[in-house]
């Protein structure tokens, strides 16, 4: 959000003096603290946050008709293909409608189509390379963070392994004595 603020204090956006609901599911620690911070982070910029609190299914309804401003949500791979993430998060026009925020931008769109068809490593790269400059300077979305996974287990267990997309298969586990 620091970075946000700088953006902010040298550009020609207003200045603030707006509301913004952030919809959390009630009970959930994360988003409820999440929206705290936001919230006290916007609050010198005069952008009001207003958090919502709901029911967790009332978040995806809301999320999912489009009536919010601002939610926090997370995203896990169960490829490891980049691929997954841009069509979910940032194509517009696929079912999930970039992550239920609306953002279209059919160069992106386009720039995934190309990227989902080629092979040749450097080309692919160098697309998704444009995809991933186009999102950070336009889609409504602020990464904030990457929580890697810790995983504490003892010497007696073997074959314990988690792959890249966050998968542990325990079906070659094993406990010694």
């Amino acid at each position: 959000l620091a970075a946000a603020k700088r953006e902010l204090a040298g550009s020609s956006y207003p200045h603030g003096g707006f509301s913004v609901d952030f919809i959390a599911g009630s009970g959930d620690p994360v988003q409820t603290t999440v929206a705290q911070i936001i919230q006290a982070e916007l609050k010198p910029l005069n952008i009001n946050v207003k958090i919502r609190q709901l029911d967790p299914s009332q978040v995806t309804v809301q999320e999912q008709s489009f009536h919010f401003g601002m939610r926090e949500t997370y995203w896990t791979m169960d490829i490891v293909d980049p691929d997954e993430y841009v069509s979910f998060v940032l194509d517009g026009t696929a079912g999930a409608y970039a992550n239920w925020t609306h953002f279209n931008d059919p160069v992106i769109d386009k720039l995934i189509r190309e990227a989902e068809v080629t092979f040749n490593t450097a080309t692919r790269q160098a697309l998704y390379t444009q995809i991933q400059q186009r999102a950070a300077a336009d889609a409504p979305i602020v990464w904030l963070g990457y929580s890697p996974y810790d995983y504490v287990y003892s010497s007696a267990v073997h074959g314990f392994h988690v792959y890249p997309e966050g998968n542990a298969h325990l079906e070659n586990v094993w406990l010694s004595r």
